[in-house]
């Protein structure tokens, strides 16, 4: 989202069943080349999963961050 020049983000946020589900999207390009994990989707990946949760990377054909977290006292 941050290299992809867009000029609107999207941002979805649900409970379903005790859970969080959450995506982000833009109206941006998609990468040039393979997203390489670096300190942000890398650390959004493992915070995370310390909660027991996941993180998914969708680049075609826009760029979509989804995190699925389990239910708890942070939700």
């Amino acid at each position: 989202m941050r290299h992809g020049f867009a000029t609107v983000v999207n941002v979805q946020i649900r409970y379903a069943n005790g859970n969080c589900h959450m995506e982000i999207s833009d109206n941006g390009r998609p990468p040039a080349k393979p997203v390489m994990e670096g300190g942000g989707i890398g650390g959004m990946r493992s915070k995370a999963a310390v909660l027991g949760g996941m993180l998914t990377v969708i680049t075609e054909p826009r760029f979509v961050l989804r995190a699925e977290l389990p239910g708890g006292d942070y939700v």
